[in-house]
């Protein structure tokens, strides 16, 4: 089996874990095997069974996949990965610009996006993930078209809401909170607490 792997854009990823994930015709693999893809993005297998087995390929920073060896073509596996986008930014103190010192992200999602405000913001509470030093960086889908916004809370602080944006599409924002009664991620339960 050889393979090269590539990103969305047709450039090879070099350092790409490609390994054996199963026979479609076992319940188990017999036995392991991985690899890493070269400058190149290309990967060689001598000794692969003749039966197609299913690889799971993935880079830190990508979207991992698994695929097939039937699909190759012309003696080679084509494979795409898509590149993660991130969300990163800072959260600060409005009025003194320092960073907050321990802060949660709550992502949601955005069903319907109007003229005169949002509708349809579906908060994943239960998945709030906690930053520390005023700074963060998170994983976006890659879901082609969707929209999603995030919203910070501090004790001492009021909610911040970012604007909406397209998950998949790496963005950069700064929270700035106001001092306040805040909200505490872990009992929220209305999603238009945290602002529209």
């Amino acid at each position: 089996v050889r393979g090269q792997v590539r990103d969305h854009t047709g450039l090879p990823v070099a350092g790409a874990r490609v390994a054996l994930a199963g026979w479609p015709s076992a319940e188990q693999p017999l036995f392991t095997w991985q690899t890493e893809t070269g400058a190149d993005g290309s990967f060689e297998w001598n000794e692969a069974p003749t039966d197609p087995v299913m690889l799971q390929v993935g880079k830190p920073g990508c979207e991992p996949t698994s695929i097939s060896t039937a699909r190759m073509a012309d003696g080679r596996l084509p494979i795409w990965l898509a590149k993660l986008a991130t969300f990163t930014g800072k959260v600060v103190d409005a009025e003194t610009k320092r960073p907050v010192e321990a802060f949660s992200l709550i992502r949601g999602r955005v069903w319907n996006v109007v003229a005169e405000g949002l509708e349809g913001v579906e908060w994943e509470s239960n998945e709030a993930t906690s930053h520390r030093d005023g700074s963060f960086a998170v994983a976006l889908g890659v879901t082609p078209g969707s929209q999603v916004r995030f919203v910070a809370l501090a004790d001492g602080y009021q909610a911040a809401a970012s604007p909406v944006f397209s998950d998949g599409v790496s963005q950069e924002f700064t929270f700035e909170l106001k001092k306040g009664a805040g909200l505490k991620a872990e009992n929220q339960e209305r999603s238009d607490e945290y602002g529209r």
